[in-house]
């Protein structure tokens, strides 16, 4: 047995056990670790195998198992480094034996495309297994006279990045998580989106939705016409994109199958010009005698500091600025709505839990004197990171200022959290990160379908306990505790004045009606 290195692994564990650390933690905390990893390993892997039987699947890739059965054999138990290390490998190997049933039982419909390996895979794992030993005994001959005991943590790291590499491989070309635990780790923060219920029924009332030529915005409207929403409004920056949701939303089969009498409008919208918004409002005044509901969903996100026609900061005006000015030139209509019909009209502003990272919590907060809309404009307050976060803080400050001075007996008005969802809000970013944008997304964002559902429940489903409320996975979320802090209520008293004068200054007819909403 010379050949594999045994007497120089024993040479080197007697001495590691002979040396007198200098720190009593000097080996306690490497086994603490490795008790933890234990735990931690054990959990991933019986939910691994929990969910191959459950998906009627296989997460690990053939020969990332191969070698990791091979790796647990060699170095947990032939070059062991002590009882507890082999307590832990024990537990992994019985795992190891349900992974390899899903895998040999439910693999042949995975690879069904090629018989030669779906008819062989008992073979092809037995096979695998004997190859991946012969390598690690090699791994261990050769290195062990060479670093003693490290052999186990390097032949691992090495291992974990084939693992590693061969399982990215494996979802990215399969486009699933069948078996995989990702799906369950991932639930814990972004949950299963339970379907509209039944019996919501939109006929006769009318609905604009900006941002609606792609992502969220354009499966809101299909959802909504789905539920028999007769007229619905597309504002959106490009028309010819528009006429193309217009013509795709128009012959989707269920819409034509429920509700072939659909009216889709289109309304142009440049969200970073003033005159756009208040151009579009006059629009759909002229166009429409009600309006039962405005999503507003347009929005983008940038890593440059640029100025918007208006002179305030780009972000700013198109996730913020432009959406209040929409509102309120609509809010005389809405109101007028509710009046006519009996029922609350409803505006849903389509937010981001980002506004829980907002650069006013600790990085950069707004000085005592001065003015929050000035403070976002600077050019030395501008965190691209942060930046899409500061604009969705504003619009749920916003909302909770609103909803006070509106009665939700004419205007329920509330603020949602679609998730992180597969849209193409990353585009904007350098290559690099674009990919990683794309690569995380492709793993924990949820469908446009779901994200739509969501919105469609703050829109049309939840009740009035949802006025001035921000909703998160259909629930309603308190404010942040920034929010609630002196500090926080001095920056949203402060923007609701800003902003209201700045509506003011444009014209905005909702402003009056709100004035005159105080005396009724």
């Amino acid at each position: 047995m010379k050949f594999l290195a045994l007497e120089e692994w024993a040479a080197a564990s007697a001495a590691y056990d002979a040396d007198s650390p200098p720190y009593w933690h000097a080996k306690i905390v490497p086994d603490a670790f490795t008790a933890l990893s234990g735990v931690l390993w054990s959990a991933s892997y019986t939910l691994m195998a929990n969910s191959g039987f459950k998906d009627k699947s296989y997460a690990m890739p053939i020969y990332s198992l191969c070698l990791n059965i091979a790796w647990e054999t060699v170095f947990g138990f032939v070059y062991g480094p002590g009882l507890l290390n082999q307590i832990v490998f024990a537990q992994w190997m019985v795992v190891d034996a349900f992974l390899v049933y899903t895998t040999v039982k439910y693999g042949r419909q995975q690879w069904r495309q090629q018989p030669m390996i779906a008819n062989n895979l008992g073979l092809i794992m037995a096979v695998g297994i004997f190859l991946a030993l012969c390598l690690h005994f090699a791994a261990a001959a050769t290195f062990v006279p060479v670093i003693g005991r490290r052999v186990v943590p390097f032949t691992a790291w090495i291992l974990q990045m084939f693992i590693s590499i061969g399982s990215l491989a494996q979802l990215i070309s399969r486009g699933h998580t069948q078996g995989h635990t990702l799906g369950i780790w991932m639930r814990l923060h972004q949950p299963p989106v339970s379907p509209t219920p039944d019996g919501v029924d939109l006929k006769g009332k009318v609905a604009l939705i900006t941002g609606a030529s792609a992502g969220i915005g354009q499966d809101t409207a299909r959802q909504l016409l789905a539920l028999n929403l007769s007229t619905l409004i597309l504002g959106v920056r490009n028309q010819a994109k528009g006429a193309e949701v217009k013509r795709l939303l128009l012959a989707d089969p269920a819409i034509k199958r429920t509700n072939p009498d659909a009216i889709v409008k289109i309304v142009k919208m440049e969200m970073s010009e003033y005159r756009s918004i208040k151009a579009c409002a006059t629009t759909v005044n002229g166009e429409v005698s009600r309006l039962d509901l405005l999503v507003l969903n347009a929005g983008m996100a940038e890593t440059h500091y640029e100025l918007a026609s208006t002179g305030h900061e780009r972000i700013m005006q198109v996730n913020y600025l432009s959406n209040v000015l929409l509102l309120f030139e609509l809010l005389p209509l809405l109101i007028a709505t509710a009046t006519k019909t009996g029922t609350p009209s409803r505006v849903t502003w389509v937010g981001s839990r980002m506004h829980y990272r907002s650069s006013l919590i600790a990085s950069k907060p707004v000085d005592s004197n001065a003015h929050v809309l000035d403070h976002f404009d600077d050019k030395d307050n501008f965190f691209s990171i942060a930046r899409y976060g500061d604009s969705k803080m504003l619009g749920v400050m916003f909302t909770y200022e609103l909803a006070m001075r509106l009665p939700k007996e004419r205007v329920v008005i509330n603020n949602v959290c679609p998730g992180t969802t597969h849209t193409n809000m990353g585009d904007f970013l350098i290559f690099p990160l674009r990919m990683l944008f794309h690569l995380v997304h492709y793993f924990i964002a949820r469908s446009v379908e779901d994200a739509g559902r969501l919105v469609v429940h703050a829109a049309v489903v939840a009740g009035p306990e949802s006025h001035g409320q921000f909703l998160i996975d259909k629930d309603i979320r308190p404010p942040h505790e920034f929010i609630t802090t002196p500090a926080g209520q001095v920056v949203q008293k402060k923007l609701w004045s800003e902003t209201f004068e700045e509506m003011t200054g444009l014209g905005a007819p909702g402003l009056e009606r709100l004035e005159q909403m105080k005396h009724l």
